[in-house]
């Protein structure tokens, strides 16, 4: 599936959204609504459905901060799709 192929070359948000806006993607607020926005070092920046080559689609994005004490490391963001019948792909990026 070139959807997976190309969602798997995501390395930052701009690429994600570029993605997104591609495939017709669009915000689910019910899913948004219903889950916790973020907690201490970790939370969910959206929940987006649509259709890859007319299967029912997801994409989660998500954030986490890997730093400990008396460190300073960037956030990572993922980014999860899920295609009804054919899988998924993670990646995961500096945010």
């Amino acid at each position: 599936m070139d959807a997976l192929k190309e969602f798997s070359t995501i390395s930052s948000d701009d690429e994600l959204y570029v993605f997104l806006k591609k495939h017709d993607f669009v915000r689910d607020t019910q899913s948004d609504s219903s889950t916790p926005r973020a907690n201490i070092g970790r939370g969910i920046l959206g929940e987006y459905a649509g259709q890859v080559e007319g299967r029912p689609a997801k994409v989660i994005h998500r954030w986490y901060d890997p730093s400990g004490p008396f460190q300073n490391e960037p956030d990572i963001h993922k980014a999860k799709l899920e295609v009804d019948g054919y899988g998924s792909k993670e990646v995961a990026y500096n945010g």
